[in-house]
């Protein structure tokens, strides 16, 4: 989400450095299942965008992951028209509870334990107060895990 991008602007940098693949998450995080109009479903996305350009000074992937897995017709057919290829999870790695984390290690090898299927994204938001530990140089990509501008 646009918070993260404006909160944790270098973590979002070494992740694109490190060449995992950052994707659109909204701008705000709503339930977009909600959301029927073309212009306000648009606007969570293009905002976004923008932030990401101007923070890493590219252009944003076209692969979009809908906040809380929610999302209708509608939105998927908004989305396509946007040029954005729309993804879900084979698992999340539950990190957005702050106070109950496993430490780096256990978390890589929750994300990549027998049965993660390369190309099969998992979701990381990396809320972790630990300043971005848990995405490491080089382990994310080997379980094709996908990472999204989210909230820090």
């Amino acid at each position: 989400m646009g918070n993260y991008l404006t909160t944790q602007p270098d973590l979002v940098r070494r992740m694109v450095d490190e060449g995992h693949t950052v994707g659109n998450h909204t701008n705000t995080h709503p339930d977009m299942s909600r959301i029927a109009d073309k212009a306000s479903f648009e606007k969570e996305l293009t905002d976004l965008e923008a932030l990401y350009e101007q923070v890493t000074g590219q252009q944003m992937k076209k692969i979009y992951r809908p906040p809380q897995g929610k999302f209708s017709q509608s939105n998927l057919e908004m989305a396509q028209a946007l040029g954005y290829k729309t993804v879900f999870w084979s698992l999340a790695y539950v990190d957005w509870y702050t106070d109950n984390q496993p430490t780096a290690e256990a978390a890589y090898a929750k994300m990549t334990k027998p049965g993660t299927k390369p190309g099969k994204p998992g979701t990381s938001t990396d809320t972790k107060k630990d300043d971005g530990k848990t995405v490491k140089s080089g382990q994310t990509g080997d379980a094709g895990i996908v990472l999204y501008a989210a909230m820090g």
